[in-house]
Formats: structure tokens, sequence, C-alpha cells
């Protein structure tokens, strides 16, 4: 039986060459980089190349970078260290680490105003500026959907008297993504999407912006994160950028061919299938299917079984068994909705792994609608 992995965006492997740059902080450096001695001051030096490394990726030259345990823990430093005390818009399909934090402060007054998508899983932008008022203090906006991939028009919003967050961790080493042009307080991203380490996340933020921690016990971080750094993560986290940037052309040309290639075959060898996004402003690697006629629990297992691994949305709601909550969001039928898989590509997948999986995928949903 065949391994597929089929869920780059939940995870990815780690690079080879991000394990080797990671094992020396693991064994000789290992010191603490906020002692005061040579060995901590060492292995500050290197903490602090890997920050000008992420930062030089992201396009901002200016402002801070702090690194979190996660970019659930960068979205949430965003919104809670910023502290809105009046009203945000958001969309209704951002990532649990966003919309959770904002059910936090709706508890606490703060009236949360959403801007749903259309059908295609956009958001406007038009809308949200639209919906901005006197007393709104803060927006928030992911750069690109997990799910169906969508990307969103983050570079159209422009702040003025209120703060704006953005969720970058799907698009930041994936795609070309003009980083420069984005008028933003805040961004979050994450190493494990791009064949770095998993625990280990960052948020930038803009030069002057003033954020309070949501964590107490130590200076680390500026103030804003205490707990020793988990340094060989930050030296993975900067291994996995360059090596992703590096290739990023080539491999996101490469990734949406297959992508594209996979998803016309689908839709042509199996009936009632519909792809659930936009059909070009997507993630290149990102395919959000529905097969009607099948419950997206059974088919999931189905592959499982087979030994080809993707999702129906976010492994944060792994274990849920209600339906996606960015799809229901799209105001999709409730058949397209309990029916959606998501297949997410990588630096991993290969055509024949496709084809392998187009050669059995018609059977295997003939069978799970019979």
């Amino acid at each position: 039986m065949k391994n597929i992995y089929l869920d780059y965006n939940a995870t990815s492997p780690l690079r080879p060459e991000v394990l080797t740059a990671m094992e020396p902080y693991f064994k000789d450096q290992f010191g603490n980089p906020s002692s005061f001695h040579r060995m901590g001051q060492k292995v500050r030096h290197s903490l602090e190349e890997a920050r000008e490394t992420i930062r030089k990726f992201l396009g901002k030259n200016d402002g801070e970078l702090i690194f979190t345990s996660s970019a659930t823990e960068a979205n949430n430093l965003a919104i809670l260290g910023l502290s809105p005390k009046r009203q945000v818009l958001a969309s209704p399909i951002e990532h649990l680490s966003v919309l959770k934090p904002l059910e936090f402060l709706k508890k606490k007054g703060v009236e949360v105003d959403w801007v749903v998508p259309s059908e295609e899983g956009e958001v406007s932008a038009h809308e949200i500026i639209k919906r901005i008022k006197p007393e709104t203090d803060f927006v928030t906006l992911m750069a690109a959907n997990n799910e169906t991939g969508v990307l969103q028009p983050v570079h159209q919003i422009k702040k003025n008297d209120f703060y704006f967050h953005v969720d970058a961790v799907q698009v930041f080493g994936k795609m070309k993504f003009d980083f420069s042009r984005l008028d933003a307080d805040c961004i979050s991203i994450s190493a494990h999407k791009i064949g770095g380490p998993k625990g280990i996340g960052a948020l930038w933020m803009r030069e002057g912006l003033k954020i309070e921690p949501i964590l107490f016990g130590g200076h680390h971080e500026k103030n804003l994160r205490p707990g020793t750094e988990n340094l060989p993560a930050v030296i993975g986290f900067a291994k996995a950028a360059e090596v992703a940037f590096g290739e990023l052309e080539k491999e996101e040309a490469r990734i949406r061919t297959l992508r594209d290639w996979f998803e016309s075959e689908i839709l042509n060898k199996i009936a009632d299938t519909f792809v659930n996004g936009a059909p070009t402003l997507r993630l290149p690697n990102t395919s959000n299917l529905s097969f009607v006629g099948v419950e997206t629990e059974t088919l999931l297992m189905k592959l499982d079984s087979e030994g080809v691994y993707a999702s129906s949305g976010s492994a944060c709601t792994s274990g849920s068994i209600d339906p996606s909550h960015v799809l229901l969001a799209m105001n999709l039928p409730k058949n397209r909705v309990r029916s959606a898989i998501r297949f997410s590509l990588g630096h991993g997948t290969r055509k024949e792994d496709l084809e392998y999986l187009l050669e059995r995928l018609p059977s295997w949903i003939k069978v799970l609608r019979g």
C-alpha cells in the first residue's frame, strides 16, 4: 500500500536541510541565549541572525519579529495584546486561533462585526471598508484561507485609526506574495507549513506598536514572550524559510500545474463533484472538493485505509463532527458542505502519486455512493 500525503496545509514534513541546521543546537551549541557568558552570547548571535533572515523574507526591514510557540499563539498575542475595546471587524472564515480570541473579547463587551464571504469564499474589501465605523479599533483578515485556499484582499485594506492584523500562515513561503505592500500592524507566520519544525511561530509588528504581553514571567522577546527561546526551532524556521523562498518560483509553478491537472481529472472522471472556492484566486496547492452523495468522514476513512492522507479542513477541528465553519459561512448547499475534502499538495507531492489516486478514486466514490 502506498503512503500519499496530501495534507500540507495542516503540516509538512521536516526538510533534511532544516534538520541538519538544527542539529548543533541540540548538542554543542545548547546555551541559553539570555545568559551573559560567551556560550550564551554565541547562540544569542545565532538567534538574532535567524530573526533577520525571517524578517528579510517577509520584506519588512523595520519593526519587530517576536518568536512564539506557534502561529496560534502569534494570533492570540496580536488580538489580545492589542486589546480592542470597542468594535472589531473580522470574517467568519478565519482560523479558530483568531475566532476563539474574538469570542473571548465579545464576552468582555467588545462588538464583533462579521463580514461574510461570497459563495466563492472571498471576503470583499469594499464591504470591510464600508463597515468601518469611528469606533472600529481592530480589523483582522487572513491572507489565504486554510481550507479552501482562497486568497483574501488584504492588500486593499489601508489602516487608519484602527489596528490591522493579517494571519499570513498559508502564504508565507508557499507563493509569491508582496509583504512589503501590506499595510498591516502585525503579521502571523509559522514554520511547520513550509518544511520547518513544529512548535515555532512568529509575529511581526510594525515599528512603535504598543502591545501588551499575554504571558508573564521574563524579559524575553522584547518583554512580549517570556520563556527561554526554542533556539533549535528558531534556527529551523530560518532555514526552512531560506529553502522555501529559494525554490519558490519554480515550486509554486510545479505545484499549481499539478493541482490544476489533478482537479480537472477528478471533475472529468467523477460526476456531481464541485470545487469549493474561487477558481483562480487560490493558493497554488489547495483543492477543496465536494463529492456529493458521500459523507466527508466516510470518504476520509476510506482514503486513510488506502494510505491516502487528506482532511476535511483545519487540523485544529479534528475530532469535531460539525461541518466546516468556512464552507457554512460561504453559504454552500448542505450536501456540498457535508461531502467536502481538502487535498493540499507540497514539496513532496509527485504526479505519480496523484495518478495512483486518480486510478482508484472514481471506483471508491461509486461504491460509497452506492
